[in-house]
């Protein structure tokens, strides 16, 4: 699909109607204020400052840009990669992130590796941080650098969240996922079939 572009007044209207009643969150939909990038370096570096190694279970969050968001998938090359594009301001995220972190639990054993992509601002790091501790979210955390505004241009999906992506063994995306697609009944279960999909495909030698 193409990247979100903002459009008028009425269209948005009628766009976000649709995607909230789908289960997604629109991209004009009203978000936190920004805060400083000086304020996101030092809370997302502040145990690197420590000099101290992360205890085992604990939430670490890195903030991207397009390359490091490329970076953390070529990271996971072997595994199947879930992604699940998220912010703790959309309440259809919310609400079925849990049933990422399930999943997630379930096949990380038999090859699947998640990866969750905040779309807050970057300022917002530690509600995010406060939100994957509590769903118990400890495996590959990213924020975007650019926040909502600029996400669907930097990361290439429609701009309307919750979006999920799925990447094969070799790094291959092959499969995208999201309330806004008008082509499929989204639901959950799309996800499990396309993560157990990859997971039953042999990886090439």
């Amino acid at each position: 699909m193409a990247p979100f572009r903002y459009i008028d007044y009425a269209t948005a209207v009628v766009l976000a109607a649709v995607t909230v009643a789908l289960g997604g969150c629109s991209n004009d939909r009203q978000r936190p204020a920004k805060n400083s990038a000086a304020a996101v370096d030092a809370s997302s570096n502040s145990q690197a400052d420590q000099g101290d190694a992360p205890p085992k279970g604990a939430i670490t969050i890195t903030v991207v840009d397009k390359e490091g968001y490329q970076k953390a998938i070529e990271s996971h090359r072997g595994k199947v990669v879930l992604v699940d594009y998220w912010a703790t301001w959309c309440g259809p995220c919310v609400k079925q992130f849990p049933h990422t972190v399930e999943l997630w639990k379930k096949y990380r054993d038999q090859g699947l590796d998640v990866i969750a992509l905040s779309c807050d601002e970057p300022g917002s790091i530690e509600d995010v941080r406060k939100f994957l501790e509590e769903k118990g979210a400890t495996f590959d955390n990213l924020i975007s650098k650019v926040g909502l505004d600029g996400s669907a241009d930097e990361f290439e999906f429609d701009g309307a969240l919750p979006h999920y992506v799925v990447y094969d063994r070799e790094g291959n995306l092959v499969k995208r996922l999201s309330p806004s697609d008008l082509t499929v009944k989204f639901s959950p279960a799309l996800i499990d079939e396309a993560v157990v999909e990859q997971l039953a495909a042999k990886a090439v030698p």
